[in-house]
């Protein structure tokens, strides 16, 4: 059973198109704890196919990949973004 939810931080967002996407998302991990200068405990997603997408670069730089139902962060940037847009940010 996956937990419910999880709370941490948002360390980076990126937009890129479908094609390539599996290496493309293997690459952003490596960039995002190269800018960090650390290596975090864990990684969570909300998807399954994000998650064995991840699993071996994460395996092997040491970094669990979690899966949760909801990523508390990535609901609050969405709410907060959209706020912005309609004028009450």
């Amino acid at each position: 059973m996956l937990p419910a939810e999880t709370e941490g931080s948002i360390v980076h967002v990126d937009l890129h198109e479908p094609r390539g996407r599996e290496a493309w998302a293997q690459e952003q991990l490596l960039r995002v704890v190269e800018s960090l200068g650390a290596r975090p405990e864990a990684v969570f997603v909300g998807r399954a196919r994000l998650e064995r997408v991840l699993a071996p670069v994460a395996a092997e730089l040491g970094i669990r990949i979690e899966r949760v139902e909801k990523l508390v962060c990535v609901r609050a940037a969405r709410d907060s973004l959209s706020a912005y847009l309609d004028g009450g940010g």
